[in-house]
């Protein structure tokens, strides 16, 4: 029953690490301070990615352009839901502990981090894959 125990036909280290996961998320804040003097915004991950970044991307008066081919997804969710509902749950789910941020051009990225997007002239978030108006909203 390895593989069964939850429902999923998962092998039993992916089952471990979905569930420490989401039972044990691990803040950034080692990263998190290593941005304080370089980065040139930053949130949290709780409404899920698209719908943070509308919030920063708003409050800078920029617009972000998100390449959902580089978003990171672990094998562990893509071998539970697939790859388009991994990246779904990438794009829109929320509580992740995950940090996005933006960095001058000219500052060194760091090494533990996936650059996902660009910043450019303009207003709001453009994704290549996924509408805007999804994530986590408090008030729903």
């Amino acid at each position: 029953m390895q593989g069964q125990y939850r429902g999923l036909d998962l092998d039993f280290d992916d089952q471990e690490y979905l569930v420490g996961r989401f039972t044990h998320p691990t803040a950034r804040l080692d990263l998190g301070r290593q941005l304080r003097q370089r980065a040139t915004s930053c949130i949290d991950l709780s409404d899920g990615l698209l719908q943070d970044a509308v919030h920063v991307a708003n409050a800078s008066g920029v617009r972000f352009s998100i390449n959902s081919a580089a978003v990171p997804l672990s094998t562990a969710l893509v071998s539970a839901v697939g790859e388009a509902q991994a990246l779904e749950y990438a794009l829109s789910g929320g509580e992740d502990y995950e940090l996005l941020f933006t960095l001058p051009p000219d500052r060194e990225v760091p090494d533990e981090v996936t650059v996902i997007g660009t910043v450019e002239a303009g207003e709001g978030v453009y994704c290549d894959v996924m509408s805007l108006e999804q994530g986590y909203d408090h008030f729903h």
